[in-house]
């Protein structure tokens, strides 16, 4: 988890450099008729990347907590009354009780 981090905050770090000031790291990207768009080295702008990159990791389909099919988890989910087990596990309490 703290390398996915540590890339989310690379990604996102360049990204603002890029639009922000035209370069990354020192050197130069951009051509030289590009204007930086200031609010990218603000604050803000890391919620605007965050958006962006949250909104390509959707359109992309990656697989994530917010867009996996009903059908592809698993576990529990709450509802103990319609699990399959439910039952099987009523009847091994009574039997245990008696």
């Amino acid at each position: 988890m703290g390398l996915g981090f540590t890339i989310a905050l690379v990604l996102i770090g360049a990204f603002r450099e890029v639009l922000g000031a035209g370069s990354i790291f020192g050197v130069n990207v951009m051509p030289a008729s590009f204007t930086p768009i200031s609010i990218f080295i603000l604050a803000p702008g890391a919620f605007f990347v965050l958006a962006a990159l949250t909104a390509l990791q959707n359109r992309l389909k990656m697989p994530c907590a917010t867009n996996v099919k009903k059908e592809e988890s698993t576990g529990c989910n709450g509802d103990c009354l319609s699990c399959a087990g439910h039952d099987t596990v009523a009847n091994k309490t009574e039997q245990e009780d008696k």
